[in-house]
This record gives C-alpha cells, structure tokens and sequence, in this order.
C-alpha cells in the first residue's frame, strides 16, 4: 500500500528523531474507516493527533499503536 504526501516533521525531543505525520483523508484511506469513525476517535483522545488551525495532523505510530491494540482486543476475545 502507497500513501502519499506523508509530512516529516523534525521533533525537539530528540535530536535528528523525525515523526510522519498523515493528513485525515490519508489516515481514513489506510485505516479504511468512515470519516465520522475517525474524527470520534480523534475527539475522544483514542487516537492522538496534532490540531494545526483547523486540520488534523496524525501521527503514523499513533495509527500503528491503534491497530496494534485492535488486534490485541480481538486476539484475546477469540480466546474466551
């Protein structure tokens, strides 16, 4: 899968540390969800991201992190 226009960001915490960040229509192209999906996570805090104005700004790592967690939930679901 290809995304384009992926933003580099160059953060102060450490030095030559560089956070990718996707806009919102990027972030619901790879997660596949409805934009109402996505904007509720972001509301609710279940999906970290950077406000710049009026447009979000998501991290790729916070977006692995969620799905990470989706997988882990639904792994120990199919256990029980």
């Amino acid at each position: 899968m290809r995304v384009c226009g992926i933003l580099r960001v160059q953060t102060h915490a450490k030095e030559g540390m560089q956070m990718e960040l996707l806009t919102t229509q990027e972030a619901l192209e790879l997660l596949k969800i409805d934009r109402k999906t996505l904007y509720k996570l972001l509301k609710n805090g279940d999906l970290p991201a950077i406000k710049l104005g009026s447009q979000w700004r998501i991290p790729v790592e916070e977006i692995e992190k969620l799905v990470g967690k989706a997988q882990n939930k639904n792994n120990i679901e199919r256990r029980d």
